[in-house]
């Protein structure tokens, strides 16, 4: 897969949609995974030497998810062997300050002290929520201003943008190009509206 999807990639690239659905098939199966594993677990050994940091993947469960240096709370990451993304939010626990913890789905429970992280201390941290998240959809401004850009506090998915929709007036994280007739994540627009008539 290496090397169809790098060195050889123009050679084999009318073929790319086959391969990408040949490549997500051998991942289903545990035994490709398993042997995939073996083959990466050197140069895994040797990032770690360097000081990269790599956690369990929520996808395939081996140890290759690989941690990127980002801001906090954030923190990226990828699996080397499936190649699952994602993002979450993580922080130091406000009772104990001993163990960091992962807010999914904007809040989060310390394995130390049980402590309860809510999604109001995030947005007391890291707010104002600024816009509705198009991704998460929970009905709640949720999305922060963060760096350059913006940061979902429920779904840890980051956006470019934020806009104002041309037919309901909610401040989005998403393109509201055209969003007078087609609406945005809270409204179907004109087209919606006009659409029960």
């Amino acid at each position: 897969m290496r090397l169809l999807r790098g060195r050889w990639k123009k050679v084999f690239e009318k073929h790319a949609p086959a391969i990408r659905k040949l490549d997500r098939s051998l991942q289903s199966h545990r035994h490709y995974l398993t042997a995939k594993f073996k083959l990466l677990s050197p140069e895994i050994a040797e990032l770690e030497k360097k000081g990269v940091h790599f956690v369990r993947c929520w996808s395939c469960r081996m140890e290759s998810m690989r941690t990127f240096d980002s801001p906090a709370p954030l923190r990226r990451m990828k699996c080397m062997l499936c190649g699952y993304a994602r993002n979450s939010i993580w922080l130091k626990c406000p009772g104990c300050g001993k163990d960091e913890v992962e807010c999914e789905d904007g809040s989060g429970t310390c394995g130390s002290c049980d402590a309860s992280i809510a999604f109001d201390f995030l947005v007391d941290q890291y707010g104002p929520a600024i816009a509705y998240c198009p991704e998460c959809s929970s009905g709640e401004e949720c999305v922060v201003e963060f760096w350059d850009r913006y940061l979902c506090l429920r779904c840890s998915n980051e956006f470019g943008q934020v806009g104002t929709c041309e037919w309901c007036n909610s401040e989005v994280a998403e393109d509201v190009t055209d969003s007078y007739l087609s609406g945005c994540c809270m409204c179907d627009g004109m087209i919606g509206w006009h659409r029960d008539d």
